[in-house]
């Protein structure tokens, strides 16, 4: 079984501490896109401009973020990745999740024969993950 874990997962993780992540390492082998990167330390970013984070916040934050991150098979955003991003999609889905979602693919295609399950606290990116024929999780019905 592969696990593919988008940003939300990891977000909830880190500030909520939400089990859900845990549900994922336990997956052979559990990946991301390196979107997950850029999209955590952004979020983590505007919560401390925000006062939502103090900088022990902040550090603490950045620290978990990247100790995930070093745990995940990470799909890099290559020229056939934007390539099938760009391509249309089964459902209504928004740039940046169309991009997961085609790493999501690429991993995959990586494990024939292994199933993949998407974990993601996105509507849309649950949807149109179900239409691609991948197990949802975390969608709620």
């Amino acid at each position: 079984m592969i696990a593919f874990v988008d940003t939300s997962v990891v977000l909830r993780f880190v500030l909520e501490g939400d089990i859900s992540l845990q549900q994922a390492f336990a997956a052979s082998v559990t990946a991301c896109s390196e979107l997950l990167w850029i999209e955590s330390m952004r979020v983590a970013q505007r919560l401390r401009l925000d006062g939502a984070l103090s900088d022990k916040d902040l550090a603490e934050a950045v620290s978990r973020i990247a100790t995930c991150y070093a745990s995940f098979r990470v799909y890099l955003l290559d020229d056939e990745i934007k390539q099938a991003a760009a391509e249309p999609s089964p459902t209504v889905i928004g740039t940046l999740d169309a991009l997961h979602l085609a790493c999501a693919r690429r991993a995959a295609k990586h494990y024939p024969g292994e199933s993949l399950l998407l974990y993601s606290y996105d509507r849309q990116m649950n949807l149109c993950a179900r239409a691609l024929g991948f197990s949802t999780p975390l969608a709620e019905e």
